[in-house]
């Protein structure tokens, strides 16, 4: 997603508040790095990127982040509302 988002890892890191080694390690899979990440840093992601990436890339971002996390994608969509106030609409 972040290169169809046309970021950077420096620009996607700086954008969601982690470091651009901490991008890279989430984007190699590093076990470690993805088992201490957050879900508000998931959700960061994904609105950062989501704008720009094809709808097939983002479902197949929301499946590795159910199947991997565990939680489903109404719980992303949940938190990605919330980090934007958007369900203040609601």
């Amino acid at each position: 997603m972040r290169k169809e988002a046309d970021l950077t890892q420096k620009e996607l890191a700086n954008r969601i508040g982690i470091s651009r080694e901490t991008v890279s390690a989430i984007e190699r899979q590093v076990p470690e790095t993805i088992n201490s990440l957050e879900a508000d840093v998931i959700a960061a992601w994904h609105i950062a990127c989501q704008q720009n990436a094809k709808s097939d890339t983002r479902m197949e971002f929301l499946g590795h982040i159910v199947k991997y996390f565990g939680f489903s994608e109404q719980n992303l969509i949940k938190m990605v509302k919330q980090l934007t106030g958007s369900d203040k609409q609601n």
